[in-house]
């Protein structure tokens, strides 16, 4: 089974048992949108799949005055580069959701595009740099479905601010369809997905499908992580052999990796090789992933 198919699943499911959940979106009626989930999701529950007009920078001040009124509001944007310009909104939601002591859960699901044709790399780690800097936030970068399962299942916690960063190529991933949702307790642990010895790869989101698909045999640990924050780094420096490299999903600074590097400061940590956003495409980017190998 499809993760697309898996998460749409567990997404109507969930709104089956929680009456204060409510998805606000663009486009819910489309029979493409998320693999049709969203389109059965409005028929379903019409007045809890709200269908936003185009207006990006309202979306958080309507999810907030829902959580004000004791709704659970998940806002999902289809395409990162048009988050932007909700991102005032977003920063302004979380502060006064901490200043009301709102006890619902405010969650910002972002869907993630790579390639020159649609986002790039440049946009997918200046949106994610941003939203992991918010304080008070937990920031989920999920690699495979019993992750992004566990991060909805957080949005139906009270208190918190959630931010589900999710890339669109783990949606053809298939896996197995009884798969169950990680805790974020789990999930704030590193992920030991291959064992080594001569080094250490750290990747997050679709990035760890793209090392363990190009490894091959090569006798290197590869550590994956669902949350970038929080994140227990600690048990990351213990599971550390040899240097480091942090695969990156598009430039290397001001991004996640710069941040993982930083972290990891008293170890050597290769940065990979820079691809230009403008020549950035899908088949170039496999590319990409191999040379990493140069740098070790």
């Amino acid at each position: 089974m499809k993760y697309i198919e898996i998460v749409g699943r567990h997404l109507l499911k969930a709104f089956d048992e929680d009456k204060e959940l409510i998805l606000v979106s663009q486009g819910l009626r489309n029979k493409y949108a998320y693999g049709g989930a969203f389109r059965e999701l409005w028929k379903r529950y019409p007045d809890r799949a709200y269908d936003y007009p185009l207006s990006e920078a309202s979306i958080p001040d309507f999810c907030l005055g829902l959580a004000l009124g004791q709704m659970k509001p998940i806002m999902h944007f289809g395409r990162s580069d048009f988050m932007l310009y909700a991102s005032a909104g977003i920063q302004n939601t979380n502060m006064w959701r901490y200043i009301f002591g709102l006890d619902k859960s405010i969650t910002l699901w972002v869907a993630v595009k790579r390639g020159r044709e649609r986002e790039g790399a440049l946009h997918t780690n200046v949106h994610l740099s941003m939203l992991e800097n918010l304080c008070g936030v937990n920031v989920f970068t999920p690699f495979n479905a019993s992750a992004m399962l566990g991060a909805l299942e957080a949005s139906r916690l009270g208190g918190v601010f959630n931010i589900l960063y999710e890339n669109s190529d783990l949606y053809g991933v298939e896996e197995k369809d009884d798969c169950s949702p990680l805790s974020v307790y789990d999930m704030m642990e590193p992920k030991v997905l291959k064992d080594g010895k001569s080094g250490t790869i750290i990747a997050y989101s679709s990035s760890v499908h793209d090392v363990l698909n190009t490894i091959g045999h090569k006798d290197y640990k590869v550590i994956g992580m669902h949350m970038l924050k929080p994140f227990d780094y600690n048990s990351l420096k213990n599971e550390i052999v040899g240097d480091v490299v942090v695969v990156e999903q598009g430039y290397g600074w001001c991004s996640p990796a710069s941040e993982i590097a930083r972290r990891l400061s008293d170890v050597k940590v290769h940065s990979c090789p820079e691809y230009p956003c403008q020549s950035f495409n899908e088949r170039e980017y496999m590319e990409y992933i191999k040379n990493i190998w140069r740098c070790l």
